[in-house]
């Protein structure tokens, strides 16, 4: 929708561009042949057939234009289908296992086939099955909800430095278990902006989880906040693996990472879309950066 917006203001400026440059043209031109006109009546005619290419030009300017924009929203509609198409298709396809194993044990324990010695362990996984399907439906809503224009954020001052280290704290058990050291860059003073707090909390954690879920025990991780003036930076980095380029122009689109990463790691493939959506939502960009010293790669908000 971002680069729709953009499409649609190039091409307006390319319209009044042309449309200026036509009516100059015709007017050096009209100015020219009427200079060399006495007759009433021929003056007349000029000045209809002035009128009539005006009207013309016009026309087939706003024509064009017409075409163009009507293409460009075309593309950008197909585009978001395919995505939602998409997003669907993935969300079926990481829902199917889990389902599937809750209505094969269900009906097991129905028809009384499961062992008194074994019910234990049967109700355990029907409970972590049925809770990573709800947190996948969870997920779907939070992206779908964060997708539409309608939603707004609730925006209050928050001190950033704070909410960061709340996010870290409620993950530092995750990368304890991990041997994961983690390096705290954050300023002793507050950062004060507005963000909403449920939201943007959620992006660091979204971020925080890629970071463990992605990355091999005993690797190292960076939490950093750097104030730039009126903006700041915050950054997660690691030094896992490095990311492959094409990867690294399509990751924060959802689903991106092969079917093997989100099941043999137990990520979902849509933290890092949502982290994005929440930033954009907060007018800031989520990007990686290769280039923080003595790290791989880092996931950086900028707002």
């Amino acid at each position: 929708m971002k680069q729709l917006k953009k499409s649609i203001i190039r091409y307006f400026i390319l319209f009044a561009f042309f449309l200026s440059l036509a009516k100059s043209l015709l007017d050096g031109g009209f100015d020219w042949i009427m200079e060399g006109i006495t007759d009433e009546t021929v003056a007349v005619s000029a000045i209809l057939v002035y009128l009539l290419i005006s009207i013309l030009c016009f026309l087939l300017l706003s024509i064009w234009y017409t075409w163009i924009i009507n293409k460009k929203i075309l593309a950008e509609t197909n585009r978001q289908l395919n995505e939602r198409n998409m997003l669907y298709a993935n969300i079926v396809h990481d829902l199917k296992t889990p389902m599937t194993l809750i209505l094969g044990f269900s009906q097991a324990l129905k028809e009384g086939r499961i062992t008194d010695a074994d019910k234990e362990d049967i109700v355990e996984t029907i409970y972590n099955k049925t809770k990573k399907a709800n947190e996948l439906l969870d997920l779907l809503f939070q992206y779908t909800k964060l997708s539409t224009d309608e939603y707004q954020m609730h925006l209050e001052k928050m001190d950033i430095c704070r909410l960061v280290r709340e996010s870290v704290a409620m993950n530092y058990e995750v990368f304890d278990e991990k041997q994961m050291k983690i390096e705290i860059d954050i300023p002793d003073y507050p950062i004060i902006r507005e963000v909403d707090h449920l939201e943007f909390s959620r992006a660091i954690n979204n971020l925080l989880v890629n970071a463990y879920q992605h990355n091999k025990n005993g690797c190292r991780i960076l939490v950093r906040i750097i104030e730039t003036g009126p903006k700041i930076k915050i950054a997660v980095a690691d030094g896992g693996e490095a990311i492959d380029q094409e990867l690294a122009t399509r990751i924060f689109e959802p689903f991106i990472c092969a079917d093997e990463s989100r099941n043999s790691k137990d990520g979902s493939g849509l933290g890092l879309a949502i982290a994005e959506k929440i930033v954009e939502k907060h007018h800031g960009k989520l990007f990686i950066d290769d280039g923080i010293s003595g790290f791989t790669k880092g996931f950086v908000i900028e707002f």
